[in-house]
């Protein structure tokens, strides 16, 4: 089934929507609820890091690429994405910024209000960055899009798509819309939430080498519902870092499950960087590479793809740096947790009948507790993957 879902071309772009469809968005639209619209806002220093790992920077070009952010709520990547612009397009010619930038950014979100509240925010800060008043509000109306990501048609490709998407359930979208996105989007599989979907989207307008980094619920690597999106991004693209943020305040509310940083590529598959949760520093955020290191690479300070920041003021409370380790794209094979259940379901837990969920705990504790005696198996899950038995000192 999954198979020959992901036969569908993903890279057509969406047509018209029925009227039943247009009044479910139109709903959406209007409503005030920022849980309805899975609005979760993301702190300026994890913005700046995700730019960064992109490789959306100012020494770049960037008035020649193309910059697209599929939800951008409150404009904290969008803002963010134009001061670069901004200071990339001045150190060329700096001339004729309508004709240079009218096309360099691409913004949609599809609440009324926010949309009208963000719009303002960048139209004020083309004006402070010295920006005439009229072409400041020519800028604002080709980038900015009021519509549904999901639905609306984009042309062209982007060189870097960046953002938050939103973070829906499915029993929050309106039946008509829910079917419709159903029959766009092969990745919206069972279970899967609303982020999954515009992944899909994000990645079909993705142009040759070009970077998409997200901070979203990582469940779509591991759960049941994610697996057509995985077989996409394997056959399809690179997944070159992830960032776990688990117990990291990346957001200014507590509201996603499992965040994570994944940035994808669409190039040959390579070597993934993996990383633990960074302490929330900008100092610590900007040293990181944006490129993925080798495990042969010298010392990380000394494969920074960019001059390191100044160190932090000494402090004996300073948390320790995160270890890294090198994974290829996706490999559950390679997560010693992975194995464990594994193991369980196919022997202890393969032909239980349990009566409810709360017995299916108990027996799950019970077989996990069994488990502890097992050293020759816990070393296996160790050992398989090629992890140290032992913390380097």
């Amino acid at each position: 089934m999954v198979s020959s879902q992901l036969r569908l071309d993903i890279f057509s772009q969406p047509g018209p929507a029925s009227p039943t469809v247009a009044a479910a968005v139109e709903a959406l639209a209007s409503q005030s609820g920022i849980e309805a619209r899975g609005a979760i806002f993301t702190r300026a220093e994890v913005v700046d890091f995700i730019l960064d790992l992109a490789g959306y920077t100012a020494d770049r070009p960037l008035h020649r690429l193309r910059f697209l952010e599929p939800s951008f709520g409150g404009g904290e990547f969008l803002l963010a994405a134009v001061r670069r612009l901004l200071a990339a397009w001045r150190a060329s010619d700096g001339q004729a910024v309508v004709d240079q930038l009218g096309n360099a950014v691409r913004a949609v979100e599809l609440h009324r209000d926010t949309f009208a509240a963000t719009r303002d925010a960048l139209i004020q800060l083309l004006r402070r960055e010295g920006i005439a008043a009229r072409a400041a509000v020519t800028l604002a109306d080709r980038w900015l899009v009021q519509d549904d990501f999901l639905l609306v048609p984009l042309e062209g490709a982007f060189d870097v798509i960046a953002g938050n998407p939103p973070y829906v359930r499915q029993e929050l979208i309106p039946a008509p819309l829910l079917a419709e996105y159903r029959s766009r989007y092969p990745t919206l599989y069972d279970r899967a939430d609303l982020y999954v979907p515009f992944i899909e989207r994000s990645l079909s307008l993705l142009a040759e080498k070009g970077n998409l980094g997200f901070i979203c619920a990582d469940r779509w690597m591991k759960n049941r519902y994610g697996g057509p999106l995985r077989e996409l991004v394997a056959s399809r693209f690179h997944l070159k870092v992830y960032v776990d943020m688990v117990d990291t305040p990346a957001f200014h509310s507590h509201a996603i499950a499992y965040p994570a940083i994944t940035v994808l590529g669409r190039e040959a598959t390579g070597t993934t960087r993996h990383d633990h949760p960074p302490p929330l520093a900008t100092a610590h955020l900007t040293r990181t590479p944006a490129r993925p290191c080798r495990p042969s690479t010298p010392p990380r300070a000394e494969c920074a793809c960019r001059p390191p920041a100044p160190p932090p003021r000494p402090s004996p409370a300073r948390p320790r740096r995160s270890p890294s380790e090198f994974l290829p794209p996706y490999g559950p094979e390679l997560d010693p947790v992975e194995l464990v259940w594994a193991y369980l379901k196919t022997t202890a837990l393969a032909n239980d009948a349990p009566a409810d969920v709360a017995e299916v705990h108990r027996h799950a504790a019970r077989s996990l507790h069994r488990l502890r005696r097992r050293y020759d198996l816990l070393r296996c899950f160790l050992t398989g993957p090629a992890l140290s038995l032992f913390s380097p000192r």
